[in-house]
């Protein structure tokens, strides 16, 4: 094969293996939300009163609206499915899927898949904000919602913190982050210490 028809297959081949990707890709996906909507059903049936995964899926489409059918359910599997675990079950997939995503971003942010919120400081902002909650009653207005807001606020204001003393000239690198995450894990720094440090992450 001579180099010029080696230059015009390899556009053929490399758009051979982004469409293998791609399926590859939406095959997992689909997979994955499968299995996750079977685990729902499973995990809802398990508990002190077992109830059968047919009848879970039977009150799931009653209560969506699904097509008029005798009920062959009791009232208190109605309160037990719909009413306690169908809500917490749904709230951990949520919360799980929220998790994932964070944690997915962060690897991709510092390029590391051993990254954790430690690393740049997000997990001491979070208690911090917590810590001022318990102590000096921050956020009291917002009543039992006071601490994990508190916690919400600590960890996105030592996020912006750490991304504005790691950007320099206009850019970000994962090494920048890194280091100043590290750093404000170690001790906090003051208003004058900022434009020092800024000069030195250069």
């Amino acid at each position: 094969m001579t180099i010029t028809e080696k230059q015009s297959s390899s556009p053929v081949t490399f758009t051979r293996s982004v469409h293998a990707t791609r399926r590859r890709a939406a095959v997992i996906t689909i997979g994955l939300s499968v299995a996750v909507l079977l685990s729902i059903v499973v995990v809802v049936g398990i508990g002190p009163v077992p109830i059968a995964p047919g009848t879970i899926m039977q009150i799931v489409s009653h209560r969506l609206g699904g097509p008029p059918e005798a009920p062959t359910w009791t009232d208190a599997e109605l309160a037990i499915v719909w009413n306690v675990r169908v809500p917490r079950v749904v709230l951990g997939v949520v919360v799980g899927a929220g998790l994932a995503l964070c944690g997915a971003a962060l690897q991709a942010m510092v390029r590391n898949v051993l990254a954790d919120p430690y690393i740049l400081g997000i997990s001491g902002g979070a208690s911090t904000g917590a810590a001022g909650a318990i102590l000096f009653g921050f956020g009291a207005g917002a009543g039992q919602y006071a601490l994990p807001l508190s916690a919400f606020i600590g960890a996105l204001a030592a996020s912006l913190l750490v991304f504005f003393i790691a950007r320099s000239g206009g850019r970000i690198t994962s090494l920048r982050l890194l280091l100043t995450g590290r750093g404000r894990r170690l001790r906090p720094v003051s208003g004058h210490e900022l434009p020092r440090l800024r000069v030195r992450l250069r």
